[in-house]
């Protein structure tokens, strides 16, 4: 596993983004909501294997040989160097890109509430117990590492 940030020109669409992006090459799973296979059938506990490229606050950018659809709401679980592991945290597939015979998927982090939402109650029953937002597990984990304090002042 490695991390960097990326630095871009300032012509660069990067420039345009909210969040720094961090190049950081390890594995992850990621689950669809609901389950889906390859062919667009439901299948219960159905995980894809995926490479994370780089990382903000803000998503994710993945290679995957799993073709997801553009507003696919998922789970993913990764672990960040130095930091610990991200479970069950919450996204949704905003770009799919082909990329030779794989896929660049473009996934913005959400929060529970829009998770929520977007699935069906007839769905949520597929929903494991311990769902959580990146933000929220990003400053709890820091706050573990001591790495910045919330001040109360």
């Amino acid at each position: 596993m490695a991390a960097s940030v990326v630095r871009k020109s300032k012509s660069s669409k990067a420039q345009k983004r909210r969040h720094l992006r961090i190049r950081l090459t390890t594995r992850a799973t990621l689950k669809p909501y609901p389950p889906y296979n390859s062919r667009g059938k439901s299948v219960p506990n159905k995980t894809f294997d995926a490479t994370i490229l780089n990382i903000s606050q803000g998503g994710v950018l993945v290679m995957t040989s799993n073709q997801m659809p553009a507003g696919q709401l998922l789970t993913l679980n990764f672990q960040a160097p130095n930091l610990g592991w991200f479970n069950n945290v919450v996204g949704k597939v905003k770009r799919v890109e082909p990329e030779r015979k794989k896929y660049l998927v473009g996934i913005e982090f959400c929060d529970l509430s829009e998770f929520y939402t977007g699935i069906s109650l007839l769905k949520s029953g597929q929903l494991p117990n311990n769902l959580e937002s990146f933000s929220n597990k990003l400053q709890n984990l820091l706050l573990r590492k001591n790495i910045f304090q919330i001040s109360n002042k």
